[in-house]
């Protein structure tokens, strides 16, 4: 399946959003635990930046999910 790229930052975010509510956890708080810039956070979420995998990493640590779980966008 080939993947959509001009969507791909759109959806992460989604995916992003979707995870840090289900956990109760602020913009802010996420940013602060994956050791993140609170407008670098904003700017996944809102799917105007793509992040680099040390911050896919950064993010799944602080979310406590695996890279396969915080890169599978089929929710």
């Amino acid at each position: 399946m080939k993947i959509d790229l001009e969507t791909l930052p759109k959806k992460f975010g989604k995916k992003i959003k979707i995870e840090r509510i289900k956990r109760d956890i602020s913009q802010e708080d996420l940013a602060e635990l994956a050791d993140l810039h609170r407008t670098t956070m904003w700017g996944v979420e809102s799917g105007k930046n793509m992040p680099n995998l040390e911050t896919i990493a950064r993010l799944a640590n602080a979310l406590n999910m695996t890279l396969s779980e915080i890169v599978d966008l089929d929710f």
